[in-house]
């Protein structure tokens, strides 16, 4: 299995690092299990289970199209 956690950071939008800690713990964790793991900012993979951090700063609705395909 492979995992992607994906971060959500606005243009613009100056608080989002605040995610990054979280992010590597879970990235981590991941890979602590045995599991491919990998840290992006806006942008999710097909092939990849992704989880999904600062979905609340999504203020764009193709945004939400784009995680929902």
């Amino acid at each position: 299995m492979k995992f992607s956690i994906c971060v959500i950071e606005p243009e613009g939008y100056r608080f989002s690092h605040f995610l990054y800690d979280l992010c590597k713990y879970l990235c981590f964790t991941i890979e602590a299990n045995g599991y491919d793991c990998c840290m992006v900012k806006n942008k999710f993979y097909s092939d990849r289970i992704n989880v999904i951090l600062g979905s609340h700063n999504l203020k764009d609705p193709a945004g939400a199209d784009q995680i929902q395909r």
